[in-house]
């Protein structure tokens, strides 16, 4: 990712990734212009001040990425928070913890109570499935903690 010119205008991000490559199977990298795809989110922290909220300092890598992957087109931010919510409780996205496709599946497969009604998830394995591939990879080749986007201080 760089900041360029854009003919006048602020400057926008161009990205040398190819925008049909995979991040993770089924997830690819996408364009800065494509909201929410990979690519916009490493570009909306490359311009990104350090007064902006998009990300919480208050919870770890492993929460943030389970909230997104666990949201997105066809999930309501009330399911996202209350299966988010349930995975939390059960560890999911604890330190070390690398849980398996099938247990993460298992949680999303039982109806979870968004606003006093019993619903269920809609993408269960689809998303068990990206889930438990990230956490394995946040878990076995973490952000370096010297990395200056990670440090608060770039």
């Amino acid at each position: 990712m760089r900041l360029t010119g854009c003919g006048g205008k602020p400057a926008c991000v161009r990205s040398d990734r190819v925008p049909d490559a995979e991040v993770i199977p089924g997830v690819k990298w996408g364009r800065p212009e494509w909201v929410p795809s990979a690519a916009y989110w490493a570009a909306m922290s490359e311009i990104a001040d350090n007064s902006d909220d998009f990300v919480s300092t208050e919870t770890t890598l492993k929460e943030q990425v389970g909230f997104c992957l666990l949201g997105g087109f066809g999930i309501t931010a009330e399911m996202n928070h209350a299966i988010f919510d349930r995975l939390d409780a059960e560890g999911i996205f604890r330190p070390h913890n690398i849980p398996t496709a099938a247990e993460i599946e298992r949680l999303l497969r039982l109806p979870v109570n968004v606003e006093g009604k019993l619903r269920r998830y809609r993408f269960p394995n689809q998303r068990s499935s990206r889930l438990a591939t990230a956490l394995r990879l946040i878990e076995e080749d973490p952000p370096s903690p010297d990395d200056p986007r990670h440090s608060g201080t770039s």
